[in-house]
């Protein structure tokens, strides 16, 4: 097993590679395969295994190194990074130490040798639950599971924003089981779709080429489901053990990732500004007050992320609530203000401020998106005042 100091050295080596490339990444519209195949040889899966499953994952203790790594990444390829960090926040389901109940003991362990074996192997994971219409809400997921044999079963329903598809190798999701109600939790199933939408999978239409603007090449396909096969996980609930480490890993890696964008973003700004005699008032006052944001996003993302390192879960993710909704305003607030600026040629396709700008702006729309996030708060605060 490689220790994660050796990993950090070999994802520093990538980076160090990467990084004359950053101009075109950036302007990049699809992921190259390759690219993940290096971070894999690098050991970068192994961060999000147990311990006793040969990796390195000891719990939320153990998300400060993956926020360091996805940074690193981010400042080269910021698209990469956010395709790479749904691999541990899928993982940590099955990672966190769980105590499920009798009947599906053995099944359920069984079930997490094999995921995590199949990753020491080399197989990657991501998502594509999010459903039209649900604001991101995976409770409100209407897509059908049929029973065919086993525990596999047919989907049917429409999903979007499936980030990573064609590079990703099992893709989790939800749907409803007939005869079942999505209460108290909705189906947990996975799909295997490596390669997909080049590669077919039957019952699987690509519907929503991703086309978005920011984060532009994460490959957030949407899909119509009709008839396709997946596998159910025998404890839906599983993930209602630790949700208050769920919430806090996504958080720290998202928000370690947008951080890093936006530090990228602030050293190449300070490069071209540091120096210059002839900055007007509104130059300079700009530029203050954007490095009061990044500073202030820092300060977030540090606190999440300490938080995790001291494995506090419920503190983590009352931390991450607040930070999630906070750092989105602060990174889009920030380059905003800098690609003032820096003037006109911000807008510039060939510009970095330009992607940069709209690579952080996709922190507000990441699980949660703006609507659910707000509301998860506002119940915190009416629980707890």
């Amino acid at each position: 097993m490689q220790s994660i100091i050796e990993i950090e050295t070999k994802v520093d080596e990538l980076v160090e590679r990467w990084t004359p490339q950053r101009a075109d990444r950036l302007r990049r519209r699809a992921l190259d395969p390759g690219d993940f195949q290096d971070l894999a040889s690098a050991g970068y899966l192994t961060l999000a295994v147990p311990v006793d499953h040969g990796g390195s994952f000891s719990g939320l203790s153990s998300i400060g190194a993956m926020t360091r790594i996805l940074a690193k990444v981010a400042t080269v390829d910021p698209s990469l990074a956010l395709v790479a960090s749904m691999h541990p926040t899928v993982a940590i389901w099955w990672a966190l130490p769980t105590d499920p109940p009798s009947d599906i003991a053995s099944t359920w362990r069984a079930e997490i040798d094999e995921v995590f074996a199949a990753v020491m192997s080399g197989t990657w994971l991501g998502t594509i639950t999010s459903e039209p219409g649900t604001g991101g809400d995976f409770m409100k997921t209407t897509t059908s599971a049929t029973h065919v044999e086993g525990e596999m079963y047919a989907l049917s329903g429409i999903k979007h924003f499936g980030s990573g598809s064609g590079v990703l190798d099992r893709l989790i999701t939800t749907a409803v089981r007939d005869g079942h109600s999505v209460e108290p939790f909705p189906d947990i199933f996975v799909i295997e779709a490596a390669d997909w939408p080049s590669g077919a999978v039957d019952g699987m239409s690509l519907i929503a080429p991703w086309d978005g603007v920011g984060m532009k090449a994460t490959q957030s396909h949407g899909a119509s489901l009709e008839g396709v096969l997946a596998r159910r996980y025998s404890w839906s609930g599983g993930w209602a053990a630790h949700i208050d480490s769920i919430i806090a890993a996504s958080a720290a890696v998202w928000i370690s990732i947008i951080a890093a964008v936006v530090d990228t973003a602030m050293a190449e700004a300070g490069s071209r500004l540091r120096g210059r005699s002839d900055l007007g008032t509104f130059e300079a006052a700009g530029w203050a007050e954007a490095e009061i944001d990044r500073f202030l996003l820092g300060a977030a993302r540090d606190s999440v992320v300490n938080l995790c390192e001291a494995d506090d879960p419920p503190a983590a993710a009352q931390a991450a609530r607040r930070a999630k909704l906070g750092t989105a305003n602060l990174a889009e607030s920030c380059l905003t203000t800098i690609s003032r600026v820096i003037g006109g040629g911000s807008l510039s396709a060939s510009s970095p401020f330009a992607s940069w700008f709209e690579d952080v702006r996709a922190l507000g729309f990441l699980r949660p998106p703006w609507g659910l996030a707000t509301d998860a708060l506002i119940e915190e605060l009416r629980t707890t005042a």
